[in-house]
């Protein structure tokens, strides 16, 4: 009995042995035709550039082709043979898509590939944003508003004071708006003031504008029966028991007319009246209040019913207060007497004697419109 050897070549160097009984045995010496495994990390992103990583399960050379366009193609190599894998990418645009695909070679030559995509971040927001538009209304004795525009959502306040080191804050409004509007309150009257606008964006770049031009405050307006007084404020009942006050009409004009029933001019006026608050051209923008002087509830009640159709407020002064701080004088004062209040509540013509028609209350109330 003799063994017979036989060895043979195959391909990738495969061996084969022939036992005693001619039974061919495979060698432990195999091919190896397996592709790598790739396992892809997401990417780390930056303005201009990223950085591309994964693992293979077994060592591996990698390739990473990058593109916008597929016709501008980009190639980053890694020779060594290694299980983790990390390639950058540098000078990328902004703001921009990249395509690239990750190429894994093992030492046998096996392939895997693996695409994917990211979009590079947008560059940092480094420019403050543009004032404009800074303008100062609504200006009273205590308060006044500040407006401004921007060319980008940002915050809104204001530095402010009586000289130009200002010394003062608003409270910070931290809502993104390209429309700012800021109350300054308790002011000095008559006073000059001087202001700052400060708005920051969402990337916290910084704005700031002085401006030119300074505001100064209303003086106070005192609280009388005269022309160019506040006119006294009341609270009056009608015939009803509705309260009505007269300050709960600022923004409107308002006429206070003191009449009683027994004072035949103002009897006669009255039709004048109720043609004006019935004419269009002053619907919405006018407020009538006749105010009974000092006489019984029975009294207009009774005169209401007998002449209907009036459709302006008509208010009891039962005591005369009101009439008072109005400026009458008990048996010295005549009536009837109309006070034109306008829209901020100032006292602007005092008609003493009875119209004749309703123009001459027109007359009065367009002077109201040019203003």
């Amino acid at each position: 009995m003799f063994i017979v050897i036989v060895c043979l070549f195959v391909g990738g160097g495969i061996y084969y042995f022939v036992n005693q009984e001619g039974t061919p045995a495979p060698s432990n010496d195999t091919v190896d035709i397996m592709p790598p495994s790739i396992q892809v990390s997401t990417p780390s992103i930056t303005e201009t550039g990223a950085t591309i990583s994964w693992g293979t399960d077994e060592p591996t050379r990698g390739k990473v082709e990058y593109w916008k366009t597929e016709t501008d193609v980009l190639t980053r190599l890694d020779e060594n043979l290694s299980t983790s894998h990390s390639i950058p990418l540098t000078g990328l645009d902004t703001n921009t898509t990249y395509y690239f695909k990750i190429t894994s070679t093992d030492a046998a030559g096996n392939q895997a590939t693996v695409e994917g995509n990211l979009t590079t971040l947008a560059a940092a927001d480094e420019t403050a944003p543009t004032i404009s538009a800074v303008g100062s209304s609504n200006i009273t004795e205590s308060s006044a508003i500040i407006t401004w525009m921007t060319d980008e959502p940002a915050t809104s306040q204001v530095e402010y004071g009586e000289t130009e080191e200002y010394g003062l804050t608003t409270q910070l409004d931290e809502n993104l708006s390209t429309s700012h509007s800021v109350k300054l309150a308790g002011l000095d009257d008559s006073t000059t003031y001087y202001f700052k606008i400060i708005s920051k964006d969402a990337s916290g770049n910084e704005a700031t504008l002085a401006d030119n031009q300074p505001f100064t405050t209303e003086s106070i307006t005192p609280v009388g029966y005269e022309v160019d007084n506040r006119a006294p404020d009341f609270a009056l009942k009608d015939v009803n028991e509705n309260e009505w006050k007269l300050s709960d009409f600022k923004g409107k004009i308002v006429m206070v007319n003191f009449w009683a029933t027994t004072c035949g001019p103002c009897i006669e006026e009255m039709p004048y009246l109720q043609e004006i608050q019935a004419s269009e051209d002053w619907s919405g923008d006018l407020k009538i209040f006749a105010v009974n002087y000092k006489e019984t509830e029975t009294d207009v009640r009774y005169f209401l019913q007998a002449n209907t159709g009036y459709e302006f407020t008509v208010l009891l002064d039962s005591d005369g207060g009101v009439a008072e701080e109005y400026g009458f004088i008990p048996l010295e004062t005549t009536i009837p007497r109309t006070f034109f209040i306008d829209a901020e509540g100032i006292i602007k013509e005092i008609k003493e004697e009875p119209f004749l028609n309703a123009g001459e209350i027109e007359d009065i109330l367009e002077t109201f419109q040019a203003q």
